[in-house]
């Protein structure tokens, strides 16, 4: 998964998501880190494209 760019991989989760909510099915994303996480491996910062990605807004900093 980390071979894939970030934009690609924030809109693959952005299109299962959809996919999902449009089929009248509930979902879960369980993964924080790695390649698919919605949170930097090293930094433990969250990653706004994947966040936005899964309908979720930001924090306030």
């Amino acid at each position: 998964f980390t071979a894939a760019p970030n934009p690609d991989r924030a809109r693959y989760i952005a299109d299962v998501r959809q996919s999902a909510e449009a089929a009248g099915f509930p979902w879960a994303f369980w993964d924080l880190f790695d390649g698919m996480g919605m949170m930097d491996d090293i930094t433990r910062a969250l990653d706004p494209a994947m966040v936005e990605a899964l309908g979720l807004t930001m924090p306030p900093t």
